[in-house]
């Protein structure tokens, strides 16, 4: 199945600034746009308006606004968070919030990166680039059928989103430059990935 990116965002602006970003990144995924979070937990779960809807298609990664109508991102995250079905969507903060607790919030709630809306274009476009490369091609998502249950398989979930044996001790976590806020300090996790363009390697923080 096609990989669909799911794009939670109620500014019209901040929409097509995304969608544009996309485009100029030559990304050709169906993009799923919803503008509150009552819908994007519609979407989710196939409820409302989305009823009926395929449901074996789950979005290979979510752009999540925080400040939205109805239902807040915070609280959309942690639904998706504590349901078996959705727990494991990778999900980014695309937020215009510089509050220290949203970050520390959007984290502890399991956000796998958390980007502060730019200004400037050049800077958000890369920043979505480096994302998509990752999520869309690097990433290895988890089996579509009855995806293993962390606590049952003894594996642990770092505060990036990333599931790990509990054997290596490790965190995984996606780590770019600004605009992208990396996990607060007192929940840094011990690896980080880049890849190639983006100077990426892996290596243990001590």
């Amino acid at each position: 199945m096609d990989k669909v990116i799911l794009l939670v965002e109620d500014n019209p602006d901040d929409e097509a600034l995304t969608l544009r970003s996309l485009k100029k990144n030559n990304i050709g995924n169906d993009v799923v746009v919803v503008r509150d979070g009552a819908e994007a937990l519609d979407y989710l779960f196939g409820t409302g308006s989305y009823s009926g809807r395929d449901m074996r298609i789950m979005p290979t990664v979510t752009l999540l606004d925080l400040n939205l109508p109805k239902i807040g991102g915070l609280e959309v995250l942690r639904r998706l968070r504590s349901d078996e079905r959705t727990k494991l969507i990778p999900v980014i903060i695309l937020t215009s919030s510089k509050e220290e607790q949203d970050i520390i919030n959007s984290y502890q709630l399991g956000a796998n990166s958390y980007i502060r809306k730019p200004v400037d274009f050049v800077q958000f476009a890369e920043a979505i680039h480096q994302l998509m490369l990752n999520w869309l091609v690097i990433n290895e998502p988890p089996p579509t059928r009855k995806a293993p249950s962390v606590a049952s398989h003894g594996w642990e979930r770092c505060c990036s989103g990333a599931v790990l044996p509990q054997s290596r001790n490790k965190s995984l976590s996606f780590i770019l430059d600004s605009p992208i806020v990396p996990c607060p300090p007192t929940l840094r996790p011990d690896v980080f990935l880049e890849s190639a363009r983006h100077r990426a390697k892996f290596e243990a923080v001590r």
